[in-house]
């Protein structure tokens, strides 16, 4: 027999109250010629760059009020990567808007502050965006420096944000309480094998239309819904925060439908929305997501 745990779900209320300004915030818009645009990649990301140098300097956030500066450094990182990703090189010259017109959602600490060390934490900012009429949501990352808010880096998710915030909120509809997901065993491939077959609810959650994202980033600081106890153990404040990060928590003490008790690893499944459960840790635990 498979081994259930009963949840209890939480809600976070004042992300609820952020996650509804940014349904209701008007996208920026751009027609995505801004930059000079060239068949060699390698020109057009040049081409972004320079007309990105213009950007530089401080710009005010309406939603938080905060100054965050736009650096060389902040236009580069965001031309690092994706940048074959449909939007994201003409993306680049929206970024004084974003910073304006994004709306704050969440704040997770440093993880890599040996290689990082002059950052204390990460805030994300959220906005829509739309590209020569193609709509974007856009994920901004601010790294919180010793002595000012700097622009760090973008992606993009080709989804409208009210329709995306749908799409987690449909996912995520299920009761406060409920006996949830068999126990998988992560071998060292770091593949989880689930104890129980899907069920028809589970299998409609998995072929939701946010599950094929790439950006689970993304999709895990626009949950409202949080994990307060696990067979009556009370998850502790890092703890839940640790879940909200996409990592994995050690809960002791978790009692199976045998009514044992065992220690479990827990880790937010975004494809789901509800967490999955391990015997042991998973072999990926430890990949960092921006």
């Amino acid at each position: 027999m498979a081994d259930i745990f009963e949840i209890s779900f939480g809600t976070d209320v004042e992300k609820e109250i952020r996650l509804e300004k940014l349904r209701s915030s008007k996208a920026v818009e751009i027609t995505g010629q801004e930059a000079p645009y060239s068949e060699d990649l390698r020109e057009y990301r040049q081409n972004a760059l320079e007309y990105g140098k213009t950007l530089r300097g401080e710009y005010i956030n309406k939603d938080t009020g905060e100054s965050i500066a736009i650096s060389r450094s902040s236009i580069e990182e965001v031309l690092h990567h994706s940048t074959i990703e449909p939007g994201h090189i003409p993306s680049m010259v929206a970024i004084p808007q974003i910073i304006e017109t994004s709306i704050y959602i969440h704040t997770l600490e440093n993880k890599e502050k040996a290689k990082k060390p002059n950052i204390k934490n990460f805030d994300y900012y959220v906005a829509g965006l739309r590209i020569g009429g193609i709509d974007y949501t856009v994920k901004a990352v601010i790294a919180n420096d010793a002595n000012r808010k700097r622009y760090y880096d973008h992606a993009l998710t080709q989804v409208e944000k009210a329709k995306l915030l749908d799409e987690i909120n449909h996912q995520g509809a299920s009761k406060d309480n409920f006996a949830s997901s068999g126990l998988s065993s992560a071998g060292e491939s770091g593949e989880a094998k689930q104890s129980r077959p899907a069920t028809k609810d589970r299998e409609a959650t998995i072929n939701s239309p946010a599950s094929p994202r790439k950006d689970k980033r993304l999709l895990l600081i626009l949950q409202a819904k949080s994990v307060k106890k696990i067979d009556g153990v009370e998850l502790s404040p890092e703890q839940q925060k640790s879940l909200a990060a996409g990592e994995v928590v050690r809960v002791e003490n978790a009692v199976n439908s045998a009514g044992e008790k065992q220690t479990v690893y827990v880790r937010w499944n975004t494809e789901k929305g509800n967490p999955d459960f391990f015997r042991s840790i998973p072999a990926d635990s430890n990949k960092n997501r921006k």
